[in-house]
């Protein structure tokens, strides 16, 4: 890379220590999420840029795609940060609440019990409900998205822990949530999935932990650990899949991933195997760049909102629209404006990077996720004060939905149509959760360790 696309780097490493360090500085009222997209963001097109930013040769040569997907992406950084720190603050204080967070309250009995009732509920939707529910339209997509709920219920968990100065129990929920990517490798065969699940409840404990160089502290082991279970699994990965996708019985995939892990290798950036891995699977930067020089040589015209249109159409129920011409997966759409042949089962996701950039080009990047950053902030905050304020059933009901807005490497299809799934699950839950309440109990004042969340 030339010397602007380092400078561009510097930047984006600049705009995550401030992600980590805004909620503190400015006192705001946060529970993670946007320090959670602008990680994600990170690892699917950051650590791309940064691998062939590398003097170390490794490669056949510089890949003119990954930089000028690079660039792309780089505004979007901008464009997010923006969104997040100057135009979400001025409506949150002009139409909302303000973001500045009140003093944290202990809820009734009823509430300190949904930790354990969303964990349930999750589990049960996910491991029960969705695999007789799966030729049911819609329902089935409403159960799928029990596994946010299940995250929900982990970051109550350990905020319950937290507050009530269980250290022990925090200390475990943490623990429990560093095993979730195993899980999902021996049962799935991805480690994508659970990598997520981790990322999302560490983002959410270090947005209020104390002390906080601990806690920054742990979200960067979190990311060096993770990033060397992900080339350590890339390197057997085959074998691995070969397996779960097999169906190899349950002990047979332990050991082999047991296996696996005991050649485990930590993450080594002068390795060129590890840095290969990060290129073929975490380097979306390549197919953005392709589709900007498809753009470029008149090869394809924008869409213009017609990709965000079919976003649109998913929030239709397939149960009301049963030939609904929209569907999850995009490997088409790449294809086609990456001017790529795949393979009929290789499917690529987009991306809001990409898909941002395929309707409306440099502009629609900008746009884009400026809206991005203004929508998870505000959602961030609303979230973050129904928590401190001991509203609970409220924290569910703007986290549950904002997760599905963290899919930064999905198409908007998956985004819409999880997020109204997300919508409904809420709905029906506090209904339920309602029914036969016979009396609310009034928060109390909490007195925390160290200092109050602020």
């Amino acid at each position: 890379m030339d010397d602007g696309s380092t400078l561009q780097l510097l930047i984006c490493f600049g705009i995550l220590c401030v992600f980590v360090v805004y909620p503190w500085v400015r006192r705001a009222a946060s529970v993670g999420l946007p320090l959670c997209y602008i990680m994600n963001l990170a690892l699917i097109h950051w650590l791309g840029g940064f691998v062939h930013a590398r003097p170390i040769p490794w490669n056949s040569g510089p890949d003119p795609y990954t930089l000028i997907g690079f660039h792309q992406s780089f505004l979007a950084s901008i464009a997010f940060a923006v969104g997040s720190w100057v135009l979400a603050p001025f409506i949150l204080r002009i139409f909302l609440r303000g973001e500045t967070s009140p003093a944290v309250q202990i809820p009734g009995p009823d509430q300190l019990a949904l930790p354990k009732i969303y964990l349930l509920l999750g589990v049960a939707s996910l491991g029960v409900l969705a695999p007789l529910l799966k030729e049911v339209p819609s329902i089935f997509a409403l159960s799928i998205s029990g596994v946010f709920l299940t995250m929900v219920g982990v970051c109550l968990a350990c905020w319950k822990a937290y507050i009530l100065r269980s250290y022990a129990k925090l200390a475990c929920w943490l623990i429990a949530v560093c095993v979730v990517p195993f899980v999902t490798i021996v049962t799935l065969g991805f480690v994508g999935y659970g990598s997520f699940f981790a990322l999302l409840v560490f983002c959410f404990v270090a947005t209020y932990y104390r002390p906080r160089w601990l806690s920054t502290a742990g979200l960067g082991l979190l990311i060096f650990l993770g990033l060397s279970l992900f080339v350590t699994y890339f390197r057997d990965r085959p074998l691995i899949r070969q397996k779960v996708w097999g169906g190899a019985a349950f002990s047979d995939r332990v050991e082999t991933l047991a296996a696996t892990l005991e050649n485990f290798e930590f993450l080594d950036l002068r390795n060129p195997r590890h840095l290969k891995a990060i290129d073929l699977r975490l380097n979306q930067n390549y197919f953005v760049g392709r589709v900007v020089r498809t753009m470029e040589l008149g090869q394809e015209q924008y869409a213009y909102g017609a990709t965000l249109y079919d976003a649109v159409l998913a929030l239709v129920p397939r149960i009301v629209w049963r030939d609904k011409p929209v569907a999850a997966g995009s490997g088409r759409t790449v294809s086609r404006y990456a001017r790529i042949r795949l393979s009929p089962t290789i499917r690529i996701r987009r991306g809001q990077v990409l898909e941002f950039y395929i309707n409306f080009g440099p502009f629609g990047v900008l746009a884009g996720f400026l809206i991005m950053g203004l929508l998870v902030r505000i959602m961030d905050t609303q979230a973050a004060l129904c928590l401190y304020e001991g509203n609970w059933e409220g924290f569910m009901s703007w986290f549950l939905p904002s997760i599905s807005l963290l899919i930064v490497g999905g198409s908007f299809v998956e985004v819409f149509g999880s997020a109204g799934a997300s919508v409904v699950l809420v709905v029906i839950i506090n209904k339920l959760l309602t029914i036969g309440r016979v009396s609310t109990n009034h928060p109390r004042t909490a007195i925390l360790p160290r200092c109050s969340v602020r």
